[in-house]
């Protein structure tokens, strides 16, 4: 298992993508947290999402900027992106969902149509005869230029379900179910025009997409109109539209609820992809079990990960960050009262818990982000942080970030893990040795840089790069990173590899340089 996870791990951090020289840094929107609770400006301000919009300034000060429910927050070219969500329906179940921009003036601009949130079923979530979702702006992501989502489409369909004696039905009972509105992945400009559908066929239930190097992987969904699990395919496509694979179900994967030509039966908390593999994390059963399982869907039946709670995993180098319980095997009601933790995870299977999740905590929506070495939760009402370079855990109070004192690993009433943590081996280098040396957990201004020659600067952009052994090719670059202790070169070197700090103290020094 140890080495089926160091292989996935390693694949998933070899992105595609060619060299790029050394004065052109892609941009990427590596600041997308998994939930979108979360992201840092260009100057270092915090935006996170709790009862609407904050906005928390490099001098502490706390601003409300949007009022009502947030999520997909994205900082991207001087601008943040986000989805506000309104409260909507009879009975308070569905949303009517807007993106907006704020720009650096401080102006929040809506970019594109008001769309609605919910389903329409004969029978609630069971889909026995028909069943509409409606998405609002699914996903939203910010993409070289564009805004990608899930969103509906005037294309609708039908679908046979295949029950096996459900019910306490003897043999063979089917289901037809209909459905007016299909899902499609949607692209528009940064200003809400030129709406385009690429992608669609992705049925009539929880679809979901991933955006990363120059692929779209997407999951379809079909409600099943007998139990709670979908049928489900995966896809990848390039940012045109233009399919690339679909993932076929291995053998022995169907269950006995089964739609024709759809043998994947699971339910999809959301999917990920390098540009050649997805990964999703797939739980037992909607809003039944904890569990939460990382998964390779090409190979759908080996484990990466238990996640072990309906919160997605998280990339952090060669790691994996993820919430566990106590209950592996338990129904949501009983895993409310156990142990919950924040757990991170090297290649080699060692765990340390970072931080304990007391019940008050606990949430089925927890939403997850990862900013530089900082991840974030947002559980409920509560949005904690937890620091992966040394485990300290800050709660917000609505007015700071404070020490969570019951967040403590050494809580007394916490039930203890046996865990292996590998003793750190890196090599101690003097910080006289970079001209930069926190580049990768501080972002620099402009105003604090533009002191320096071009030449320096030069310097400065690159260190970051030599620091993960970018193999240069100007002579004074390899002369004078070469005489430096801590540089080795990686001739696999990949950009992606650069956390979302460092990519935007790049961009900060390339402005001044140009």
């Amino acid at each position: 298992m140890k080495k089926i996870l160091a292989s996935i791990l390693a694949a998933a951090l070899a992105l595609c993508g060619a060299a790029v020289a050394e004065a052109e840094i892609e941009p990427l929107s590596q600041n997308i947290g998994a939930g979108g609770v979360a992201a840092v400006g260009a100057e270092g301000e915090l935006y996170f999402s709790l009862n609407g919009l904050q906005r928390l300034n490099a001098e502490g000060g706390v601003e409300t900027l949007f009022e009502g429910e947030v999520s997909r927050l994205q900082y991207v070219d001087g601008a943040l992106y986000f989805v506000g969500s309104e409260t909507a329906g009879e009975y308070g179940d569905e949303a009517i969902e807007t993106p907006y921009r704020l720009d650096a003036d401080g102006s929040i601009t809506a970019i594109g149509a008001p769309l609605r949130r919910g389903v329409d079923s004969e029978y609630g979530d069971i889909c026995l005869t028909s069943c509409d979702s409606y998405t609002g702006y699914r996903e939203m992501t910010v993409y070289k230029g564009h805004i990608y989502y899930i969103g509906n489409s005037d294309v609708g369909g039908e679908y046979e379900t295949i029950a096996d004696g459900w019910g306490g039905d003897a043999g063979e009972s089917r289901y037809t179910t209909t459905y007016s509105h299909g899902l499609s992945v949607l692209r528009m400009d940064l200003d809400g025009g030129n709406v385009t559908e690429l992608i669609t066929g992705l049925g009539n239930g929880d679809a979901h997409m991933a955006v990363s190097n120059d692929r779209i992987a997407v999951s379809s969904c079909y409600r099943n109109g007998v139990y709670a699990y979908d049928f489900t395919n995966f896809m990848l496509y390039n940012l045109d539209g233009k399919l690339i694979k679909v993932v076929s179900n291995p053998a022995g994967n169907a269950l006995s609820l089964r739609m024709e030509g759809q043998a994947f039966t699971v339910i999809v908390d959301s999917i990920r992809t390098d540009g050649e593999n997805i990964y999703a994390s797939l739980s037992d059963s909607e809003g039944d079990f904890a569990n939460s399982r990382l998964v390779n869907v090409e190979n759908i039946d080996e484990d990466i990960l238990i996640e072990a709670w309906c919160a997605p995993a998280l990339w952090y180098g060669d790691e994996l960050i993820y919430v566990g319980s106590d209950a592996q095997t338990t129904f949501w009601d009983e895993c409310m009262e156990t142990t919950t933790r924040l757990i991170r995870r090297d290649a080699a299977g060692n765990e340390t818990v970072l931080a304990y999740l007391p019940a008050a905590y606990q949430n089925y929506a927890m939403t997850t982000a990862l900013l530089g070495s900082m991840v974030y939760l947002r559980t409920g009402e509560h949005l904690l942080r937890v620091n992966l370079e040394n485990g300290d855990v800050d709660e917000f109070n609505g007015t700071e970030f404070a020490v969570c004192a019951a967040c403590d690993p050494t809580y007394a009433s916490m039930p203890q893990l046996v865990l292996t943590t590998p003793e750190p081996e890196e090599e101690v280098v003097e910080e006289s040795e970079y001209l930069l040396p926190d580049s990768d957990t501080r972002l620099y201004s402009k105003d604090e840089l533009k002191q320096y020659d071009k030449d320096t600067l030069a310097l400065m952009r690159n260190e970051i790069l030599a620091r993960h052994g970018y193999p240069f090719q100007k002579e004074k670059y390899q002369t004078y990173f070469g005489s430096k202790s801590w540089y080795t070169i990686d001739p696999d070197f990949d950009y992606n590899c650069l956390n979302s700090i460092e990519m935007a103290n790049v961009e900060t020094i390339k402005g001044l340089e140009d």
